[in-house]
């Protein structure tokens, strides 16, 4: 049987075809892998933020709830702990500054290393003070503007991780 000159066409044509697809599921398929990796890097990234977040705010809390307590027992606070408790937030804050994946977070992150330094200073003098009472409230001003900036933080990781899954 002769095949005509159309059928070879056809065929030929049909082979490019399947070649062509070929190609595109290939090329398709290495451009989304690299895309998913980068991706998941991100979405990893941002769960650290959020973990950071989180351990910096449980140590903000844990300094607060001691002072609070010394303050309401009328007893000296645990320097100890609160100085424990400041090396672990400057930890996390730290490891923060340096995994900064969002626009405007490496602002947010310097805020809130400008407020808690301020909040640390303002726990150095209060611990150091003579009449403690009177400064409770406005200690209590600092930490409220701390940790409203860690949850701010913590949101927009959040947000985040959201839109890019």
């Amino acid at each position: 049987m002769k095949t005509s000159i159309r059928s070879k066409r056809f065929t030929m044509g049909m082979v490019l075809f399947l070649v062509i697809i070929l190609l595109l599921s290939i090329s398709s398929a290495y451009y989304l892998n690299r895309l998913s990796s980068k991706t998941s890097a991100i979405l990893k990234e941002n769960h650290y933020s959020v973990v950071y977040a989180r351990d910096m705010s449980e140590d903000l809390l844990n300094i607060n709830q001691g002072i609070i307590n010394c303050f309401l027992t009328n007893k000296n606070p645990d320097t100890l702990i609160i100085n424990k408790e400041f090396k672990l937030f400057n930890k996390s804050l730290k490891l923060e500054k340096n995994n900064i994946t969002e626009i405007g977070e490496d602002v947010l992150a310097a805020n809130i290393e400008t407020n808690y330094n301020d909040y640390r200073d303002s726990v150095v003098k209060f611990i150091n003070s003579p009449n403690p009472a009177v400064k409770v409230l406005y200690l209590q001003n600092k930490f409220d503007s701390v940790y409203h900036q860690l949850m701010l933080l913590s949101q927009m990781n959040e947000k985040a991780i959201e839109e890019k899954n």
